[in-house]
């Protein structure tokens, strides 16, 4: 099972179409996270199978569950709204075993912005509207 470091960048293969998508395996099963970029829906899968359905627009949400009698939980947690910077971490009891981070990229052309400077990309793309709108009441 891998795990990331906190201090690792997050992977940007999540979008607000598709949401984020987390994996983890425990002892032979396949635990998966959805959660809604939109709408705050989160869902836990185990082995294909839901086991907690939450919608919460909080900072951070706990799933608990169990598997073959062991106590599980995932902890979703929002860490930047500017960013969209989402980190995902598996407990089993209350020791951290695995987590993965990731945040919503944005595809111009070929290349591929995510958090600081998707959020550069855009406060750039206001600008340069606001200075042609501006223009252009001005000229006309």
């Amino acid at each position: 099972m891998s795990t990331n470091n906190d201090n690792q960048e997050p992977k940007q293969d999540a979008s607000f179409k598709n949401g984020f998508w987390f994996f983890f395996n425990h002892k032979g099963h396949e635990i998966v996270v959805f959660c809604s970029a939109v709408s705050g829906k989160e869902i836990v899968y185990v082995d294909e199978e839901e086991v907690s359905n939450k919608r919460s627009l909080r900072m951070s949400t706990l799933h608990s569950f169990e598997i073959e009698g062991e106590p599980l939980s995932i902890e979703v947690t929002l860490l930047s709204l500017l960013t969209t910077d989402v980190r995902c971490v598996l407990f089993v009891g209350k020791e951290k075993v695995a987590e993965e981070r990731k945040s919503i990229s944005l595809k111009v052309g070929k290349y591929k912005l995510a958090g600081k400077k998707a959020l550069l990309f855009y406060f750039a793309c206001g600008f340069v509207g606001g200075l042609v709108g501006a223009l252009s009441v001005n000229l006309f």
